[in-house]
């Protein structure tokens, strides 16, 4: 059935959205960030995780009436990630803790009634793992990125067997530009180099290989 949402959602805007009849959003990218929830490396195995940012923005759109989130996991972290200007995957020495983040995220908002955040008025159930097939998974690493789904996917399906995890969002602005491009103009859109805009058609492909480890697929055509 079709939906209608916002992207991204801005907090203070719920009520108003809520009341032109908006039923979806989706999360802007900084909110589900390990770096936010997580600001600072856990201390011999105890983490300190700061769920103000992400419980704020449940509550609000969620009280207003917008009753389905898409909620963006973003992997980039000050201190977890290998680079947060290039290649944004858990360093090796730090892919536990990673994954505790993940549990520890999709616990609070699975509607269990364990762990969860006070006030959750519905389960968050729809997630997408990383920003955009884009400069916001700035290495262009296909192998990379599966390797967080990968991982991500354990740990979401192991607190929640209910979670859906949607692909890497893929950016088709250009491809399907225009008015019913024909299936001779994508193919040739779709060859690589791409446009700066989005990462290769190359990875991107390889990603949709592994069918697996996500269950949607979102696309940014714009």
């Amino acid at each position: 059935p079709f939906a209608l949402g916002v992207e991204y959602a801005q907090s203070g805007l719920g009520a108003t959205y809520a009341g032109a009849g908006v039923g979806w959003a989706k999360t802007r990218l900084e909110v589900f960030s390990w770096q936010t929830s997580e600001p600072t490396a856990p201390r011999d195995g105890e983490h300190d995780y700061d769920w103000r940012c992400t419980d704020a923005e449940v509550a609000e759109w969620q009280q207003a009436g917008v009753s389905r989130l898409q909620a963006s996991l973003n992997p980039s972290s000050s201190w977890g990630s290998r680079s947060v200007t290039g290649d944004i995957r858990p360093k090796e020495d730090r892919e536990d803790e990673y994954r505790e983040w993940v549990a520890a995220l999709i616990e609070r908002y699975d509607g269990d009634g364990v762990d969860d955040m006070p006030g959750l008025v519905r389960p968050v159930r729809h997630w997408v793992v990383g920003g955009e097939w884009s400069s916001f998974w700035p290495s262009d690493d296909a192998p990379g990125y599966l390797e967080v789904l990968e991982m991500t996917r354990e740990e979401a399906r192991a607190a929640s067997e209910e979670v859906l995890l949607g692909s890497i969002p893929f950016l088709l602005l250009d491809v399907f530009e225009g008015n019913e491009p024909s299936p001779e103009q994508v193919s040739t859109r779709l060859e690589d180099p791409p446009p700066v805009v989005r990462n290769s058609t190359e990875g991107m492909h390889a990603i949709l290989d592994r069918p697996e480890l996500f269950d949607y697929v979102d696309v940014h055509s714009l």
